[in-house]
């Protein structure tokens, strides 16, 4: 099964992402407080692709994060998401 998303302002509700309401989490984890690395700051579409600006959490596990976000190996961010609308 293949799936692919809109990526456009129509498509995509970013009313969320005001400072400190999402969250960025370690895989998903939202069982333990410890899992939230940091919190997403600000997010727009540029061009189809979905861009955000992330502030890293003041903790051991945030700046690990940071650390490797901003490292020549940096992995690749998945957002969660829930249709509304099919």
């Amino acid at each position: 099964i293949y799936e692919e998303l809109a990526i456009s302002a129509e498509a995509v509700d970013l009313g969320r992402v005001a400072p400190g309401q999402v969250k960025l989490l370690d895989s998903h984890d939202q069982g333990s407080i410890d899992r939230i690395l940091g919190s997403v700051t600000r997010a727009w579409i540029d061009a189809g692709t979905l861009m955000v600006e992330i502030r890293f959490a003041d903790t051991e596990a945030g700046r690990e994060a940071e650390a490797r976000a901003t490292g020549p190996d940096a992995p690749g961010l998945s957002v969660g998401y829930r249709v509304t609308t099919w």
